[in-house]
């Protein structure tokens, strides 16, 4: 069965306009893949302190008649080719290949075992447990500014199949100032971090944070003391992030809101 899938390119560290050209070519030489389009490139602000400079983002759409599993192993591959190290997580690097959609499906699968076990799709995690695992829609997608603007590019009419929304329309919820971001768990010591945090990077007038649960909130950020291992994720807004509740939890909480209120801006050619 062929699918067609988005991948998001991101990078910045060398040629990275021409990493990107030679990464989709070598994955369109692979019998199972075939390029249909790419968004235009996008600079964009680093997320986390080590991170380092500008990146420059990308969304590519691809025909897959492979498994899931066999497109993330080819990614992986082309990332090793050109030098991907991971050292430092979100650390500085020639090229990062994100799956964010495989057709319309919904795979939630344990990537560091050999069989790759289905996770429970109704289980909220914390943000921090996906690490080696596969999960699509990729689930930080929704409010990543530096991956829905190039999106827009290629598949704005595609429709997140757990949160209902098209690209577009994820994209332009962001667009809403002041978002609304609701913060639940013991939201007193998040809060007053979060706004210390966005004061310093001068962003606190485009945020509104609220301490009671709203499903209309643009962003929820659930800090772990309030949730229970295995609470089910029906329990808390479709467009939330769970995150534990510490120091590290709230650092974690920023860069998602600095990912949400970037600005990408096109590359010139």
């Amino acid at each position: 069965m062929i699918n067609t899938v988005a991948i998001a390119l991101g990078g910045n560290v060398g040629r990275v306009q021409q990493i990107f050209a030679r990464a989709l070519a070598a994955l369109d030489a692979l019998p199972s893949i075939q390029l249909i389009s790419r968004s235009r490139n996008f600079t964009t602000l680093p997320i986390g302190e080590s991170a380092g400079g500008e990146f420059i983002n990308s969304v590519a759409l691809l025909q897959a008649a492979c498994t899931p599993q066999e497109l993330l192993c080819h990614l992986q591959q082309v990332e090793n080719e050109f030098g991907r190290a991971r050292t430092v997580h979100w650390g500085p690097r020639t090229l990062d290949l994100d799956l964010l959609s495989f057709g319309h499906e919904v795979i939630q699968l344990d990537a560091g075992q050999p069989d790759l076990t289905p996770l429970d799709p109704d289980v909220h995690r914390p943000m921090e447990s996906y690490r080696g695992t596969l999960v699509v829609p990729h689930p930080a997608c929704w409010y990543r500014r530096f991956v829905l603007d190039p999106w827009c590019d290629v598949a704005p009419h595609w429709r997140h199949p757990l949160l209902g929304e098209t690209v577009r329309g994820l994209h332009d919820r962001l667009l809403r100032r002041p978002l609304t971001v609701a913060v639940l768990g013991r939201p007193e010591a998040a809060v007053d971090g979060l706004t210390a945090g966005l004061e310093a990077d001068d962003l606190a007038a485009q945020i509104t944070l609220t301490t009671q649960p709203s499903r209309d909130a643009d962003i929820t950020l659930v800090f772990e003391s309030q949730v229970t291992s295995g609470s089910p994720q029906s329990e808390h807004p479709a467009r939330s992030v769970c995150l534990k509740d510490n120091v590290e939890g709230v650092q974690l909480a920023l860069q998602v809101l600095r990912a949400a209120l970037d600005q990408p801006i096109p590359c010139s050619d």
